[in-house]
């Protein structure tokens, strides 16, 4: 098929009223799935099965056995990102888009449960030689029915689809991604959280789509569960449309049927809020909580959640990542500089562990519905984590042979610990806040971004490393490479989700300034936001939490367990819908209008004269008289010629150092 070219339309805003204006945001992102849809045509694809395809996916779900005979029960992936390879299988299968004969397909999905076939093997040798034996018999016969088919000779692979569920390069490797790579050939396309070549084998970026990560429980079965009321209460015929416009369920019904809700008395409105909402913010909705189910839109529906209040005007919990540090010189600890801002929830742990947060459930309680979570030590947020791997810990010269040496040291980890709270803990303060700062993981991409957009917590990108970008103070590091600005971490970015609409936070001036500095820094970054919005900072950021409502679909995989879902979100027909598009070369040009930050691939940064010092600070603060996209392209330009100073500097001190070497060794 040839290459052309679609340029999708955006709604652009008047003068209108606060509740005109958020369905027009909603309508807007209806406007561009039923665009997006438009410009890529009906397909189907194909998933494989039988044999080697079902040993190394749905046959796992039954148990396995052991070098003894014994049978062993299938064991859930502990994080839930190892999840998202059995979430996207399972809800391909159930996709009305997907044909039981290849020779109608238009792009073939080849499943694969690497984290899961590794867990459950046995294992022998000892260290970096250690195989697992069943895990890699699976996986090699795997391989061997791919190279067999003749649909994936065909074209060599160009139109397969396969997707990685790991989170970096240690566990890639050994769950078999390179082997992957190897059978898939230089033409297969893949599903990643992070465009790193080091956790793919190589694999080519132009052939990567980033997926998002899969969202903490309690969030996206909140979330996936409002917008499927919703839909069903639109499909009932109104009784007093009251003068809204009813935008029905088309803004989630791309490609698939709505379903009909028949009940005779429909129940109130509020009981569609968020489960982890409080009953007074409910309450307090500027729609009227007395709306019956069947007389609002979709629309209405999604504007009125989107002006429930938010108690907490920013909010950051997590545990210091070592490996952050270490790998990119990124620093969690420093969004503790914005504590002081009013409302605001901030807390980061700085354990001497490496961890990654792991879903269990404790009984730590909830703080009161009626009054935002404090900041004191009693009520803020940490995770249930668990050690990273033995591979990662031996990296860094800990290697915990000793159980009970690793026991001590938790517990004594405990001791300066703040309370823990669940996962449901954990929503309800996403919930309930207004802005969330997204910052590295162990790599330049987390889990957060995902769980703030879906419960509505604006995200405030720290830096560009999201953006594909290493620029000061990051540094390139084991464990991840950098991308380039042309492949941003960003799941769906410039398809169904624009995410140039959200602010981003000069990391070198946050890094650089203190505490004071840092608050007028986070106000400045706002105020461009608040601008449109008429200088209404809470209306800005409702506007743009009335977009993330509309959109949030597209990043949910689903609600209850993976292998045993309730209901399916839209994450995984989009990953084939994004493949579709590379494959059928389509290129996608979103208009954008009154976007909150200018889009970072998509204007030519203009060159700026002479060096001098770079003053983030300073620099951010004059930008932020001037339109967004000023501000941003300063702030790339300068973090570009200060990287390449730094570079050139390095160069010399090398040149310099071998210049010596040599001058001693003549002498």
């Amino acid at each position: 098929m040839p290459s052309f070219l679609v340029v999708l339309s955006c709604l652009c805003m008047g003068p209108l009223a606060s509740g005109d204006v958020l369905l027009n945001i909603i309508h807007a992102a209806t406007a561009r799935e039923q665009e997006l849809a438009s410009a890529l045509g009906p397909y189907k694809f194909y998933v494989y099965g039988g044999g080697a395809f079902d040993a190394l996916s749905t046959d796992l779900l039954s148990g396995w056995t052991d070098r003894h005979g014994k049978k062993r029960p299938f064991g859930l992936p502990t994080l839930n990102e190892y999840r998202a390879p059995i979430w996207i299988h399972r809800a391909l299968l159930a996709d009305p888009h997907r044909t039981h004969d290849p020779s109608e397909a238009d792009l073939f999905f080849v499943p694969a449960y690497l984290q899961a076939s590794f867990s459950m093997s046995d294992s022998e040798g000892k260290g970096r030689q250690t195989t697992h034996v069943q895990h890699e018999e699976r996986l090699k016969k795997w391989g061997g029915a791919l190279h067999a088919s003749s649909w994936f000779q065909r074209r060599k692979g160009a139109d397969h689809l396969f997707a990685c569920g790991d989170v970096n390069m240690g566990w890639s490797h050994q769950h078999g991604v390179v082997q992957v790579r190897k059978f898939m050939g230089d033409h297969g396309y893949i599903g990643t959280f992070e465009m790193s070549g080091s956790w793919l084998g190589d694999w080519d970026l132009t052939r990567a789509i980033v997926i998002p990560y899969v969202a903490a429980d309690e969030i996206a079965a909140s979330s996936l569960g409002f917008m499927n009321k919703a839909e069903a209460a639109a499909a009932v015929p109104p009784k007093d449309s009251g003068g809204v416009v009813a935008g029905g369920s088309g803004m989630l019904a791309v490609g698939r049927e709505t379903k009909q809700q028949t009940s005779s008395s429909p129940a109130d409105y509020s009981t569609l809020a968020s489960p982890v909402a409080s009953p007074s913010s409910v309450a307090s909705s500027d729609l009227d909580a007395k709306v019956r189910v069947g007389s609002v839109s979709v629309e209405a529906a999604v504007a009125s959640e989107a002006k429930l209040p938010r108690k907490v005007s920013l909010y950051f919990a997590a545990a210091q990542r070592p490996n952050a540090v270490k790998w990119a010189n990124c620093s969690r600890g420093e969004v503790e500089k914005l504590e002081k801002w009013p409302h605001a929830v901030v807390h980061v742990h700085a354990g001497p562990a490496p961890t990654h947060r792991k879903l269990q459930h404790t009984n730590a309680s909830l703080p009161p519905s009626s009054s935002s979570p404090s900041t004191s030590s009693s009520t803020l947020l940490e995770f249930e984590e668990e050690p990273r791997s033995m591979f990662e810990l031996k990296l860094q010269g800990q290697t915990f042979r000793d159980t009970q040496q690793h026991r001590q040291q938790q517990q004594q980890q405990q001791t300066s610990r703040s309370l823990r709270h669940s996962e449901t803990s954990f929503a309800a303060h996403m919930f309930s806040a207004s802005v969330c700062p997204l910052v590295c993981g162990d790599t330049p991409t987390s889990r957060r971004t995902v769980d703030a957009y879906l419960a509505g917590c604006v995200p405030l990108f720290v830096g560009t490393r999201l953006w594909g970008r290493c620029d000061p103070p990051c540094v390139p590091g084991w464990g991840w490479r950098v991308a380039g600005r042309e492949f941003p971490h960003l799941p769906w970015h410039g398809l169904w989700i624009d995410w140039s609409r959200f602010p981003l936070l000069d990391e070198m001036a946050l890094v650089s300034g203190s505490p004071g500095d840092a608050l007028s820094l986070l106000r400045h970054t706002l105020l461009p936001l608040s601008k449109q919005a008429g200088g209404n900072q809470q209306e800005a950021l409702t506007r743009a939490r009335a977009y993330m409502f509309a959109t949030r679909r597209s990043l949910i995989y689903g609600s209850g367990e993976c292998h045993t879902p309730n209901t399916f979100g839209l994450a995984s027909r989009r990953l084939v819908e994004a493949a579709l598009f590379k494959i059928r070369n389509i290129a996608v040009v979103a208009a954008t209008a009154n976007s909150t930050v200018d889009r970072v691939d998509g204007e030519k940064e203009e060159e700026e004269e002479g060096g001098g010092g770079f003053e983030p600070l300073e620099a951010t603060v004059k930008a932020a008289a001037a339109p967004y996209s000023a501000s941003m392209k300063s702030y790339f330009d300068k973090a570009a010629k200060m990287s390449a100073r730094a570079k050139k500097r390095a160069e010399n001190e090398a040149a310099a150092a071998a210049a010596a070497t040599a001058a001693t060794a003549t002498s």
